[in-house]
């Protein structure tokens, strides 16, 4: 699990950054939105919805994804609001990798 401080936890900042969207990546797998913050590192909030199955499923998709970004997180601009939002639950965490990395690819432009 991530610090407190790397993650976004008020209900207000996540529905402002789904709303703004200064940068957003979307795929059948994975839905991602990111701004530019004001601090000094980057944070991290997932969001997974009852669509993707039993709470056992989404607990698991929300322990890959926190893991993926605990490995990223040197590779992830310093000061970026980032959100997932998993579409299935049922992927592997190389998966998930590798739409994380397509997203980061087309933020670099």
């Amino acid at each position: 699990m991530l610090p407190r401080k790397q993650r976004i936890v008020a209900g207000n900042e996540i529905k402002g950054i789904l709303k703004k969207r200064q940068f957003h990546y979307n795929s059948p797998l994975l839905y991602m939105a990111a701004e530019i913050n004001e601090f000094e590192f980057p944070r991290f909030a997932i969001i997974c919805k009852k669509e993707i199955g039993s709470a056992v499923k989404r607990n698991r998709t929300k322990r890959i994804l926190s893991q993926l970004m605990s490995n990223n997180y040197c590779n992830i601009a310093k000061n970026m609001n980032i959100i997932a939002i998993p579409r299935q639950g049922n992927c592997s965490s190389k998966e998930f990798q590798d739409e994380i990395e397509k997203a980061k690819q087309k933020w670099a432009k």
